[in-house]
């Protein structure tokens, strides 16, 4: 996949994995914005997707924490 190729300069072999786990992120949060009953918030959700890709891969400066 596109992202695949992607992230394979900054997680080598885990690429496919890490990929998987990233749609599979944005999947759910697609599907909790769907079934909430209030105003979807696509910056939290963009966070929590670099947070994750930050996390998993070392990469700090992609992170949106602010804590």
């Amino acid at each position: 996949s596109n992202l695949t190729h992607a992230l394979r300069p900054v997680a080598g072999h885990q690429a496919a994995a890490l990929a998987a786990r990233t749609a599979a992120l944005i999947d759910g949060l697609y599907l909790d914005h769907g079934l909430a009953n209030r105003e979807p918030d696509g910056a939290s959700a963009t966070a929590q997707v670099l947070d994750m890709l930050a996390d998993a891969t070392g990469r700090a400066e992609w992170s949106r924490k602010t804590t």
